[in-house]
């Protein structure tokens, strides 16, 4: 059976199947995506329904999309760091140049955060854009599979020469506990520090006239901008996750942050290092629901619920 058509200001799929492989989706955010109210009647569930899964489908594993009222709810799309400074540094032996990282606890999409890259052989820490945005995109690319990066054209170069580590302590997930999501904040069991494997890209732009500054009257505009963002890598979900999510961010260990930042072209050891995501202990408790808002970052988001 077929449902009705699914309209979104971002996605149009008509003809949507009722049945996807058998699959049901029961962990569907309780708005619906058609009609933009609460999911009452049986066209919206299977509204919901389709919408889901369709997105999985043709999303081709990038990332896993919720679309609801127009906001985007998506596998590792919130994490911290709240860490001091040299806890942080002290795992990369005070080889860090650069270093300064502000608290943050939660951490979204389409803000600034740390990262740790690769320029002229020294390991420096830059704030970046956390979202690819290709020039096709209508979203924010927000994670890439482990699996298909080298096949995937958005990535391929970047996984050459533009790896990088996203320093965490924690990330959010959400549960799903009958009609309600409960957010979750996942760290490691020894509550040290971490880093997800990532991504970086530059962008080319034209200035932003809302950001230009010009002091002297005489001086020119900038003719261009420069614009640095980073994608978390992801990978299966562990025996941890897999009641909370099917998938999880790729955790570096320690012992091969080397390999995976030694971006000499002859390289060939940051493969081996996503065959071997980190395999240290998870812990996970739940939050409060003030970290669905994105605009909110601060110490309350982090604590038990």
């Amino acid at each position: 059976m077929d449902s009705p058509k699914v309209r979104h200001t971002n996605f149009a799929f008509s003809e949507a199947k009722w049945q996807l492989d058998g699959r049901s989706a029961a962990g569907v955010t309780a708005l619906c995506c058609a009609c933009g109210r609460a999911g009452t009647t049986d066209a919206c569930r299977r509204a919901n329904e389709a919408l889901w899964w369709l997105l999985v489908d043709i999303g081709n594993g990038i990332l896993r999309v919720v679309l609801a009222r127009g906001k985007l709810l998506s596998m590792c799309a919130r994490y911290t760091f709240t860490r001091e400074e040299m806890e942080f540094v002290s795992r990369f032996g005070g080889t860090l140049f650069r270093l300064f990282f502000a608290p943050r606890f939660n951490i979204a999409p389409s803000q600034r955060a740390s990262v740790v890259l690769v320029e002229n052989g020294k390991l420096v820490q830059r704030d970046m854009r956390f979202g690819f945005k290709p020039v096709w995109a209508k979203t924010l690319l927000i994670n890439a599979q482990a699996e298909t990066l080298a096949q995937k054209p958005t990535f391929k170069k970047a996984l050459e020469t533009q790896r990088c580590l996203i320093p965490a302590d924690g990330f959010y997930e959400w549960r799903q506990a009958g009609t309600v999501k409960q957010p979750m904040r996942i760290m490691l069991k020894s509550g040290e520090p971490f880093c997800f494997a990532g991504l970086w890209h530059r962008e080319i732009k034209p200035p932003d006239p809302d950001e230009t500054v010009v002091n002297d009257v005489d001086e020119e505009p900038p003719a261009s901008r420069v614009v640095d963002s980073f994608v978390i890598i992801t990978t299966a979900a562990n025996d941890f996750m897999r009641p909370i999510h099917n998938r999880m961010p790729f955790i570096v260990s320690p012992t091969h942050y080397d390999w995976w930042m030694d971006v000499a072209p002859q390289n060939s050891l940051h493969k081996s290092v996503l065959e071997s995501p980190a395999q240290e202990e998870l812990s996970a408790y739940a939050v409060s629901s003030r970290v669905n808002n994105a605009r909110i970052d601060d110490v309350e988001c982090t604590k038990p619920a």
